[in-house]
């Protein structure tokens, strides 16, 4: 699994964050993300723990000096865009 850092602003977070919070009123578990992507969760707790990593960052993010962090993407994931979380707690 091969990793590229990307910056990542609290309001991307925010946004990956409401769209998790869409996706778990999907019977199906799924939601379009900001950036157009389709992504389904596996499970109600996989979602639960992408959210929990996803409100960490924020937290980080917004304790930062910047407005924005590096954080990792991985290559391997369900179906989803740059920059997306994915399932699991990969980005």
């Amino acid at each position: 699994m091969s990793t590229q850092p990307s910056n990542v602003t609290v309001a991307e977070l925010q946004a990956i964050r409401d769209t998790m919070i869409r996706a778990m009123g999907n019977p199906r578990l799924r939601a379009r993300g900001p950036d157009g992507q389709e992504i389904q969760y596996r499970s109600m707790d996989e979602l639960l723990k992408a959210k929990s990593a996803i409100e960490a960052l924020i937290q980080e993010v917004a304790g930062t000096n910047g407005s924005s962090v590096s954080v990792a993407s991985f290559s391997k994931a369900l179906k989803s865009g740059p920059g997306w979380p994915r399932p699991g707690g990969n980005w």
